[in-house]
């Protein structure tokens, strides 16, 4: 015997319910959109500039990697670091070329605050004054990360000439002191080592040893 099949003998709803369900429906769709459109590119940014904030801030090179090279005023090499390029052009809105980035890695402050730092090298020779010039930048990296510091250094070298054969390598962070990193450079052959120290301004000091 073949199942009898109930039957559905509720009566619909009324047309004016069933218009205003799909009035309800269109709003929310519509409220959802709107949302989308106003909230979600800021939320992509944000999660993307997180991305490259993580990548700056865990960048490692070793310590034999140049990152800029010249020889008598001719570029042999000059490296663009691609973590700090996305990371400066989605938090700045601007695209940074870099001339070698020498140091890029989380650091801290003496007295314990987190920031990304980062130090880039940019020829420069005075006439009175044979030395290199270096650009360091900071960001605090919480909440948000927001630039705090920046300036340009001198280093005097006690040799050489504006048309010398220079090398810059990758630096080093201190795995015993987040306050410190070094770095070391050729000057026509001869290597020489920096150390670089972040206080509680977040300014860097820099110094060549003997």
């Amino acid at each position: 015997m073949d199942a009898v099949k109930p039957l559905n003998y509720a009566p619909k709803p009324p047309a004016a319910r069933r218009i205003w369900r799909w009035v309800y429906i269109l709003i929310f769709v519509a409220a959802t959109i709107i949302v989308a459109i106003q909230w979600g590119s800021e939320l992509w940014r944000r999660a993307e500039s997180s991305y490259w904030e993580q990548k700056c801030l865990q960048f490692m090179q070793p310590p034999s990697h140049v990152v800029f090279e010249m020889n008598r005023g001719n570029v042999l090499h000059s490296e663009v670091c691609v973590p700090q390029i996305h990371f400066e052009g989605i938090d700045n809105g601007r695209t940074v070329i870099s001339d070698g980035t020498i140091f890029l890695h989380e650091m801290r402050r003496p007295n314990g605050v987190r920031c990304l730092m980062s130090l880039t090298f940019s020829p420069m020779f005075p006439t009175a004054q044979i030395g290199f010039r270096i650009q360091y930048l900071e960001w605090n990296v919480s909440p948000l990360p927001q630039m705090s510091n920046w300036d340009y250094l001198t280093v005097a070298t006690d040799r050489g000439s504006p048309l010398a054969h220079w090398k810059f390598f990758a630096g080093q962070p201190d795995a015993n002191n987040p306050s410190h990193f070094t770095f070391d450079y050729e000057l026509d052959g001869l290597r020489h080592t920096c150390d670089a120290w972040l206080d509680n301004d977040g300014k860097l000091i820099v110094s060549q040893r003997p």
